[in-house]
């Protein structure tokens, strides 16, 4: 908050001294924008670092420094606020232009790189997200060593990708690399740390393994608590994952009021329309199901169906899981044609 008041007021300084270089107000306004999402006041964020994109490319051209940084700042907050194609576009655009002036092998070109991977992944397309990835771990360990951050961290996201893939053995692989050289080099509570105890944890809940996710999960969850605060989006993300590995393993009573938590604060913090509020209601309904809470889990459900759609598009995975979770209410409700309609709607995605 203190950083953010003092860009403004430099900011301003910036903009009215006769003096100033506009290239100096807009870096400003950069660094503004990315304390802004950080603080999750990503509407305005996005606003000003339009506003650098507009200006530096006319004032340097679309292949200056500045204008691809505010380039891939807009891409990452349009994946902020659920348009994830919008962000995939933006950032094939910088991949090219980082090709074109700096080179394949260059540290910023493979930045980019990965962040495109990332939105490709979140939009299901995870055979192209993988071919790169794999690339990106081979092109890091040769040239910054198997324990540098971004080694660590291509590996992490390859082996988020393989899961998705369903080629778990490699996926485990990768997540037991990754997390070893994070707690090695960062320490346990550092967030990417945290971000591949959380990962692989998911992991082994999905092959059974349910104490040793939970055991990961549960250090996860204290630690984001203790040194991001408990409403943060990263201390919600692991609470949704305790509880989802807490009903799979038969305790649905204790899952139930952890999905509460994060469903409530998500909206409040987040706002009902985001994408991820939408996939924690998804996820406490299904837990409602379990206990035979029908209207409250059908309510939740219906209206995080539409927010889905709207932001994530109607064939993407965490829509078609939302479409499944209605299915599967209205057949425990002893709804049938309810239960028809929605698996005719899944055909469709």
């Amino acid at each position: 908050a203190e950083a953010i008041v003092e860009l403004r007021r430099v900011s301003t300084a910036q903009e009215t001294h006769p003096l100033a270089r506009p290239t100096d107000h807009l870096h400003t306004l950069n660094t503004l924008a990315l304390c802004l999402r950080a603080t999750q006041k990503v509407e305005e964020a996005i606003e000003i670092v339009k506003r650098v994109r507009v200006n530096a490319v006319a004032l340097e051209g679309p292949d200056s420094l500045l204008a691809l940084s505010a380039d891939e700042n807009f891409a990452s907050f349009t994946y902020d606020v659920g348009q994830i194609e919008d962000a995939e576009t933006m950032q094939r655009s910088v991949v090219e232009r980082r090709r074109r002036l700096t080179g394949e092998d260059r540290v910023e070109t493979l930045s980019a790189l990965s962040n495109l991977a990332f939105y490709l992944g979140h939009r299901s397309n995870h055979a192209e997200a993988e071919t790169i990835q794999r690339k990106l771990v081979e092109a890091h360990r040769q040239r910054l060593g198997p324990k540098h951050h971004a080694t660590l961290t291509s590996i992490n996201n390859h082996a988020y990708t393989l899961e998705n893939l369903n080629r778990k053995t490699e996926a485990l692989a990768g997540y037991e690399e990754a997390l070893a050289g994070r707690v090695e080099t960062l320490g346990e509570a550092r967030p990417p740390t945290l971000i591949t105890r959380g990962n692989l944890a998911t992991l082994l809940a999905g092959l059974g393994r349910h104490a040793e996710a939970l055991t990961h999960q549960r250090r996860a969850l204290e630690i984001s608590i203790r040194k991001n605060g408990p409403d943060h989006l990263d201390t919600l993300i692991a609470k949704n994952n305790l509880a989802g590995t807490l009903q799979d393993s038969g305790n649905v009573a204790e899952a139930a009021p952890l999905y509460s938590e994060v469903s409530s604060t998500g909206q409040r913090t987040l706002g009902a329309d985001h994408w991820i509020a939408a996939v924690f209601d998804s996820n406490y309904a299904k837990c409602l199901m379990a206990l035979s809470r029908f209207e409250e889990a059908e309510r939740l459900l219906l209206a995080a169906q539409p927010r889905l759609v709207q932001k994530l598009g109607l064939h993407h995975a965490h829509t078609k899981k939302t479409t499944t979770n209605l299915i599967h209410l209205y057949e425990k409700w002893k709804r049938p044609e309810d239960a028809s309609k929605w698996a005719a709607a899944l055909k469709v995605q």
